[in-house]
């Protein structure tokens, strides 16, 4: 049985990179959904993944992405756009048959949030839930690289993380 196509977007990203390699490394073709080709972008297309230049907010770079994938990553920048790019991502995907949405969301989701983003986060991840498809939403909220950002001093003076 082959393995279905996975399209992974933040593709160059922190989270998006490793998920690239992981995936190859266990034999699954990757699509690495990029904005722009540089030297992160050639080393996915080294590791064996075809990269393909394109944008949520551009729909026939969206529709090319896509087409013939069954699952994505979906892992947008913290930034304004999220909730259209998650529309586009559900359109688009019902358009070419997309089963399943691994969706990164990246910082506190939260009905009601004050945050404008976190809130954007908790609506993208309705419609992801409205759309049909399969869809798992992760929430780290933290990233362990933070931990020396917040605790560094206690690291190296005490050795605990509080």
């Amino acid at each position: 049985m082959s393995k279905p196509l996975i399209l992974i977007t933040g593709a160059t990203g922190k989270t998006g990179s490793p998920v690239v390699e992981q995936l190859i490394e266990r034999g699954y073709p990757v699509r690495a959904l990029v904005r722009r080709l540089d030297e992160r972008s050639k080393r996915l297309s080294e590791l064996g993944a075809e990269v393909v230049l394109g944008d949520f907010l551009d729909l026939p770079s969206l529709e090319a992405a896509m087409k013939g994938v069954k699952r994505v990553y979906f892992c947008h920048p913290p930034a304004d756009g999220l909730l259209e790019s998650t529309i586009n991502l559900v359109q688009v995907g019902k358009e070419v048959g997309l089963e399943t949405v691994v969706n990164m969301s990246q910082i506190e989701v939260r009905e009601g949030h004050k945050s404008h983003l976190a809130n954007q986060h908790w609506l993208a991840e309705k419609v992801l839930n409205w759309s049909g498809l399969g869809v798992t939403h992760m929430r780290p909220t933290f990233f362990a690289e933070m931990f020396p950002i917040f605790n560094g001093a206690n690291i190296a003076t005490e050795g605990k993380i509080y």
